[in-house]
């Protein structure tokens, strides 16, 4: 096997931005504990492990599980009178999708100020690549704010799956934290300070 030598950076545009680059990944494999939770429920609600495992992870779009999460967890939620707080915590994990997607499917401009690429958004658009190729600011302070709402959305999964899992036996738990707004995507292109 040929040794990749260690000076060969993986993500070339985020060589110079070490704290980013971790936080980016962070989120990127955080998805997964986000969508895995999200499944536990779901495996409660459906009462059969093997046939909930086969149906959540057979499809490998992330949207589309968690339309079958919504569809089949919404009513026994509601059942359980836990709907507002489902549709709170369904808001926050497409949230976490919408900006896991668009760190999946882009490059980075590596210079001062960081710029994402979205490459997929772009590829979409009916003039020329050359003329709507736009890079997207993003910052440290950004992406720990991303980071966070990530860390908050885990909880909220986590502490719905509970609720419903030991409902209406289970001691009142304690809330996780508030999600708080949600943190857009990007630095909006009227802040031209990173």
């Amino acid at each position: 096997m040929t040794k990749i030598p260690d000076d060969v950076p993986l993500i070339y545009g985020l060589r110079n931005h070490p704290d980013e680059a971790r936080l980016v990944g962070l989120m990127l494999m955080g998805y997964s504990e986000i969508e895995f939770r999200m499944f536990s429920l779901f495996k409660h609600v459906i009462g059969d492990e093997d046939r909930a495992f086969k149906m959540f992870y057979r499809n490998r779009s992330e949207g589309i599980r968690i339309d079958l999460y919504d569809a089949a967890c919404r009513p026994e939620m509601k059942n359980l009178r836990l709907d507002g707080q489902f549709g709170h915590a369904l808001g926050a994990i497409k949230h976490c999708h919408k900006m896991r997607n668009q760190y999946a499917h882009c490059t980075w401009s590596g210079e001062k100020p960081l710029l994402l690429l979205n490459l997929g958004e772009s590829s979409k658009k009916a003039e020329p690549v050359t003329h709507n190729l736009k890079g997207r600011l993003i910052n440290l302070k950004l992406l720990e704010q991303q980071h966070m709402y990530f860390v908050t959305t885990l909880l909220w999964a986590s502490h719905l799956c509970e609720l419903a899992k030991n409902h209406p036996n289970s001691p009142e738990r304690e809330k996780p934290p508030q999600l708080g707004e949600r943190p857009p995507l990007h630095i909006p292109s009227d802040q031209t300070t990173p």
